[in-house]
């Protein structure tokens, strides 16, 4: 299991070049990957309920800032050289797929073929009215997405016309530089694991929120991912598709013991995300202390 580092993107200490150091510590580090969340929007108020909670409620500050996902995407390409970098989860739908579509395999050809795509369709229905797009629906709308999106990343000229998209034949070149990028659904609902099954290059590993048992989250969060594993196995040999070929993306805390990591590359999680929420200074002084402790694969 290869390591990557989550950057330091939103909170109120959240800078561009706070972002942009943090990922060239991780890329000097011989750290995996990159990553980045992608959140358009903080309301007030918000009538859904946030799956990152056992409560469901949201707690950004309205006074924190939040870089813009995909703008972040372009500098890091311009700016790293060898590190993955990517999304866990991106957002599409709050954006035009011909244009995201168009975005990312720039950001692909500039970066040499090292972007990796965490996606998901939200929970949050102010965000999507923030962005003018209909919450409902979202999950018909992602699947109907990635697919433009593909067909631009492989330089297909073919027009489009779906439920939700339309375009005439034409060019959308360059492709991206292998052809495509890979998508990695996020979601634990049986219908999110329906679609990595379905459309997926790999899985966002994703297990609901609840409260530890123990003094280790590990033992919490690993039979919830067994588990789901077990449910994507199922799922895939319903859609006659090899599991073996997903890339499994999950995560951990920075601080997490020996036990949760091995557990994690035990499991056949392919590359894991480290997590803190620390101001960036101290996430510094973490991410070196994990590659010296811990290294940067196990």
């Amino acid at each position: 299991m290869k390591f990557g580092v989550h950057l330091p993107q939103a909170g109120r200490r959240a800078t561009g070049k706070g972002i942009l150091a943090a990922a060239q510590q991780a890329e000097s580090l011989g750290f995996h990957s990159v990553w980045l969340f992608d959140h358009l929007f903080t309301p007030e108020q918000h009538t859904g309920r946030y799956p990152g909670t056992p409560d469901g409620i949201y707690r950004f500050p309205l006074d924190a800032p939040y870089l813009e996902c995909t703008t972040v995407l372009g500098a890091l390409a311009a700016t790293t050289e060898r590190v993955i970098f990517g999304t866990r989860v991106l957002l599409p739908v709050l954006r035009n797929p011909a244009i995201l579509g168009k975005q990312l395999a720039a950001t692909d050809e500039i970066a040499g073929g090292r972007l990796m795509l965490g996606m998901g369709s939200g929970w949050m229905p102010e965000e999507y009215a923030a962005a003018g797009v209909p919450f409902d629906g979202r999950g018909k709308r992602l699947d109907e997405h990635v697919t433009l999106m593909r067909a631009i990343w492989a330089g297909k000229g073919e027009a489009f016309d779906g439920e939700y998209y339309a375009h005439v034949a034409g060019s959308f070149l360059p492709a991206a530089p292998r052809g495509t990028i890979p998508v990695l659904f996020g979601g634990a609902s049986k219908a999110a694991l329906r679609r990595v099954a379905r459309l997926g290059d790999g899985w966002a590993v994703t297990t609901p929120p609840v409260e530890p048992r123990g003094d280790d989250p590990a033992d919490t969060v690993l039979p919830m991912i067994r588990d789901l594993l077990d449910t994507l196995r199922r799922e895939c040999d319903a859609v006659g598709r090899d599991f073996d070929e997903l890339t499994l993306l999950g995560e951990a805390p920075l601080d997490a013991t020996p036990r949760h990591l091995d557990g994690l590359a035990e499991l056949g999680i392919h590359h894991c995300d480290l997590m803190s929420m620390s101001r960036p200074a101290r996430l510094a002084e973490l991410v070196d202390d994990f590659a010296h402790r811990i290294g940067t694969e196990i």
